[in-house]
């Protein structure tokens, strides 16, 4: 498959094979998303790199608010726990306890 911005195609993920369902873009397991080039041919449309990082968050399909915009480093970051928790390496409930309470003395 080509990235994104080799096809012109900014349609999320998840409505491009004629999906209709209203959930934001799903990923699918075998096609990581190319987060830089996305963002470097919106850059070069004119966006600019707040507005490029938002839009490359929502077709991956990270939620976009109202708030401070993406960075792409933190949009690449998530991904990278999103595939964490997909494949089982880390849970809702790591870190919540510190180690010194999970060793009996």
């Amino acid at each position: 498959m080509t990235a994104p911005n080799q096809t012109g195609d900014l349609t999320p993920i998840g409505r491009r094979n004629g999906g209709s369902s209203g959930v934001m873009a799903a990923l699918e397991l075998g096609n990581p998303v190319a987060t830089r080039d996305t963002y470097r041919a919106l850059l070069l449309r004119g966006l600019n790199p707040g507005e490029a990082a938002n839009l490359t968050a929502f077709l991956c399909g990270i939620n976009v608010g109202q708030g401070r915009p993406w960075r792409l480093a933190d949009v690449d970051r998530l991904l990278f726990l999103r595939e964490l928790c997909r494949a089982g390496r880390i849970g809702a409930d790591d870190g919540l306890q510190p180690m010194e309470t999970l060793v009996p003395d």
